[in-house]
């Protein structure tokens, strides 16, 4: 008797609520904690720093980061975008967490389906209509931007602009 008691409060004593697994296609998954020091979020926006290169290297990641899903605790699918760095160490993904009250919110990385496609989108991830905006050029240092290098309008106004008085670092300024 002495025994059973035991073993039952080991179970008890260790067991730990998780979320159920999203899907069966995907091999591994990890736990990602969002704290929050501030007041309640919603549809926040959250970069979470990942080492695929580790994952990548175990055989465990597309080499290209493209079976990468995130889910809330609820197993909905939560948009994301992989910002820089796959195959890294310090992999940026940009996560849009439903909410994330005071208390901070737990969101799951998926990963090891090897015929996954990726579904990083800066479109699902980050609010795209703010009202009076006339236009968004992304200069996120992804490429080289020189004087006369033509910058596009993703803010769906077709503002597409030439950019000028570029410096030598590539710093655009007016």
């Amino acid at each position: 008797m002495a025994i059973l008691f035991v073993v039952l409060a080991w179970i008890f004593l260790n067991s730990r609520t998780a979320a159920a697994w999203w899907d069966d296609s995907w091999l591994y998954r990890k736990s990602v904690v969002i704290t929050n020091s501030g007041t309640a979020q919603t549809d926040f926006q959250v970069m979470v720093t990942l080492d695929t290169a580790a994952l990548i290297t175990a055989g465990k990641m597309q080499n290209d980061c493209d079976d990468l899903r995130l889910t809330d605790i609820n197993s909905n699918i939560i948009p994301h975008w992989i910002e820089s760095g796959c195959d890294t160490a310090t992999t940026k993904v940009w996560v849009k967490v439903p909410s994330v009250p005071t208390t901070g919110a737990t969101a799951y990385v998926y990963y090891g389906n090897f015929s996954a496609t990726s579904k990083s989108s800066t479109t699902d991830t980050f609010i795209r209509e703010i009202s009076g905006v006339q236009g968004a050029w992304d200069m996120d240092g992804s490429g080289t931007i020189a004087t006369g290098a033509t910058t596009a309008d993703s803010s769906g106004n077709t503002n597409t602009g030439t950019a000028s008085n570029v410096n030598t670092t590539g710093m655009a300024y007016a």
